[in-house]
């Protein structure tokens, strides 16, 4: 795997090899080497207790950074995505996030919160990551427009949302 080790405060790996995706994410923790990693959705997807107990340990402000590893985000309940989402559009200085998936299937609104890779699976061409890194810049771009909208009209966005 040849990937450049690259991170935000709210991450997106997906893929089909859950290795690859593991592999890429150690080496990431390594290069940022949190004070505190804590993960969650390993045993079941993540409901809206895990989601609470996310948000309480993200908003503690410990000293040093900390890592939140959420592993089948994909499959998390609606309550706990909305949960989620809540956080991800003010995170904590200290937090970030790394939210682990085999497809992009979350709320568009996380997707657009975040940043997107695909890691590749044995076997994937690179015209696939092609085709995922195209949808993943072209949903960066409509993020910082509908920032910028906001900011230039002064529109909450939940109401642009309901506007939509």
């Amino acid at each position: 795997m040849d990937h450049k080790i690259l991170y935000t405060q709210s991450n997106i790996l997906y893929g089909s090899s859950a290795d690859n995706i593991q592999e890429y994410l150690t080496r990431v923790l390594e290069k940022i080497s949190p004070r505190y990693t804590h993960v969650f959705g390993e045993e079941k997807p993540i409901g809206i207790d895990e989601a609470r107990e996310i948000h309480r340990r993200a908003f503690l402000n410990p000293s040093g950074k900390q890592v939140f590893v959420l592993k089948k985000s994909d499959r998390m309940t609606p309550e706990a995505a909305q949960s989620m989402l809540k956080i991800l559009e003010e995170p904590p200085a200290a937090s970030i996030f790394f939210l682990i998936a085999q497809s992009l299937v979350l709320l568009p609104t996380i997707i657009s919160r975040s940043s997107v890779l695909y890691i590749r699976g044995e076997g994937e061409d690179e015209e696939s990551e092609e085709v995922y890194s195209f949808f993943a810049e072209t949903t960066k771009k409509l993020k910082e427009d509908l920032d910028s909208y906001i900011q230039k009209h002064g529109v909450a966005s939940r109401d642009l949302v309901r506007r939509l």
